[in-house]
């Protein structure tokens, strides 16, 4: 009997420069149509570095140092993204934080509420109804958690097959963080990177956001003006991450590092167009940005970008007041009574 050769052969991996341009411009007529738009990130600086928003294919990565904000960063972008789009899956590779804080971070991005306070105190009125909705909100379906760190072939298997039965679907991956992937040395974070662009060639419509911890190399350069903002080799593994990431950015808090009085020295005709209340004139023709009270977000890649003339690589966001809760006496049973209404 002769064996049917057919069976059992891969696609040729090499393909025609005609097929491939029939491909791409049935990609074109589709965001001509609108049958394919970007999706908002939510923020106007950063949809600009991404022709409008995320687009199929994209690779957007945060970093930071430890507790400087990439969390915060990705759950506003989490939450712009599924508020505003019922037609996308998020799978969120929530490799470090426990499930119970991050819904206690949303809770606080929608509320006038601090954590302890969300915790430690029986909420009421309308942020008693917020919170129930939040909690309605994070049971919907779509999305999906993927809670333990994974070799990257571990990575590129299983979510291969999540996508695979989520071809019908926009498909957001976050991962936080990309540094605690199993084996943690630097050839596996460039692997991991590596099964991301794989993925992103076999979905119509997906697009990560994986987070990477900054070395503290960069706590060195803290007050030294020309060179102590964050930048590329202040990323572990940043060889195939900078090549196959779209964009990459970096949260970055100063003054939680010791920097006092000024943050970086510039000219003063540059970063016109960052709001005057983060910048403090220096005298002469240098101006430096006020690191008190800060986050900072630096632009480092932005491959689609498409007015280099008017870069736009720093952004400032006032970071939130920081209140005293008064003091309020909890009854047990209400408390119990409040959690049992929200589940």
């Amino acid at each position: 009997m002769i064996a049917d050769s057919t069976q059992n052969v891969k696609p040729m991996p090499i393909k025609s420069a005609k097929e491939k341009t029939d491909e791409a411009v049935r990609s074109i007529a589709k965001f001509q149509t609108g049958e394919i738009a970007p999706i908002s990130t939510g923020f106007e600086w950063l949809d600009k570095h991404l022709l409008g928003g995320f687009l199929p294919s994209t690779i957007m990565t945060i970093g930071g140092l430890s507790n400087h904000g990439k969390t915060y960063l990705m759950q506003k972008i989490e939450n712009s993204v599924i508020d505003n789009n019922t037609d996308v899956v998020l799978l969120r590779c929530n490799w470090e934080s426990a499930v119970y804080k991050l819904l206690l971070r949303k809770i606080t991005q929608k509320t006038d509420m601090k954590m302890s306070e969300v915790l430690f105190n029986t909420p009421h009125g309308d942020n008693l109804t917020v919170i129930k909705d939040i909690c309605e909100q994070e049971r919907r379906d779509g999305l999906y958690y993927y809670e333990e760190p994974v070799t990257a072939r571990q990575f590129g298997d299983e979510v291969a097959e999540f996508l695979q039965s989520n071809m019908d679907k926009k498909v957001m991956i976050t991962i936080d963080h990309v540094g605690l992937v199993k084996g943690r040395e630097k050839g596996e974070i460039d692997a991991l990177f590596e099964e991301m662009n794989k993925l992103k060639k076999n979905h119509p419509y997906v697009f990560f956001l994986p987070l990477m911890q900054l070395k503290r190399d960069l706590l060195d350069r803290v007050g030294n003006h020309p060179s102590e903002a964050p930048r590329q080799l202040d990323f572990y593994g940043s060889d195939q991450l900078f090549q196959l990431s779209d964009l990459v950015l970096t949260v970055y808090n100063p003054y939680k590092v010791g920097a006092t009085g000024k943050y970086m020295v510039f000219s003063k005709f540059a970063y016109q167009y960052v709001d005057e209340q983060f910048i403090e004139e220096g005298g002469g023709k240098y101006n430096h940005f006020i690191p008190e009270g800060n986050y900072f977000y630096h632009m480092l890649k932005s491959r689609d970008i498409e007015d280099m003339e008017g870069f736009e690589d720093v952004w400032v966001e006032k970071l939130f007041d920081v209140r005293q809760p008064e003091e309020e006496e909890k009854n047990p049973q209400q408390v119990d009574d409040t959690l049992n209404d929200i589940l």
